[in-house]
């Protein structure tokens, strides 16, 4: 089953549990999000978040404080903001595109990953 989650963080490798305080301290209490969730995964170095706010206005805040307050990150050293998740078939993957197409410009292009 697929969770849902609009946050990646990476971090280095059996250190998620410094990371997860983190990504609390940081998006949780500076950011104030009350509505955030963050879960370990089975991959090493990776945690989901589930954040209540707009994923990519987070990862722009959390940007600019970075830039005053660089030796602050750690332990969550990557924020990849999400869309959306989809199953991995080709059916999902052509959906979920075509619910973005209006997002995306004649010249942009866009990834799945």
């Amino acid at each position: 089953m697929l969770h849902e989650f609009n946050l990646l963080v990476g971090c280095p490798r059996n250190r998620e549990k410094a990371a997860r305080s983190e990504v609390q301290y940081f998006v949780g209490d500076l950011i104030d999000d009350d509505a955030l969730r963050v879960s370990m995964t089975r991959i090493s170095g990776i945690l989901t978040c589930q954040t209540g706010l707009d994923p990519f206005d987070v990862v722009h805040k959390l940007r600019e404080y970075a830039i005053e307050n660089a030796y602050q990150f750690r332990f969550a050293i990557r924020f990849t903001p999400l869309e959306l998740c989809v199953s991995s078939d080709i059916e999902s993957i052509v959906k979920a595109a075509e619910k973005l197409l209006p997002k995306i410009g004649e010249e942009e292009t866009f990834r799945v990953t």
